[in-house]
């Protein structure tokens, strides 16, 4: 997990014991380079539907850039969440 950025290594003069800790922010990341990839995707799709004309071909990679339009706008709609996993609260005093 140091490999890709969750955790990074440390130790303490005259100890010659590794200690690990958890990058908060990583997994945050992670997810939002998931999501900009399943736009890419996404992009690529349509322009393969376009190449492909009506032809059953094309009506799958539609409906696939269909199913990855409607994953980008879930998650540019999601609430933002609190470091300690709780939802942020709207005014109202309800979940977003």
């Amino acid at each position: 997990m140091d490999q890709i950025g969750f955790l990074t290594q440390r130790t303490n003069p005259g100890n010659r014991s590794f200690y690990y800790r958890a990058d908060e922010e990583a997994f945050g990341r992670m997810i939002r380079q998931q999501v900009e990839s399943m736009g890419q995707l996404r992009e690529i799709l349509a322009g393969g539907a376009d190449l492909a004309g009506p032809a059953e071909h094309g009506r799958r990679l539609r409906e696939a850039t269909e199913v990855f339009g409607w994953l980008e706008r879930v998650f540019a709609d999601a609430p933002p969440m609190r470091r300690n996993g709780t939802r942020i609260r709207s005014q109202k005093g309800q979940s977003r």
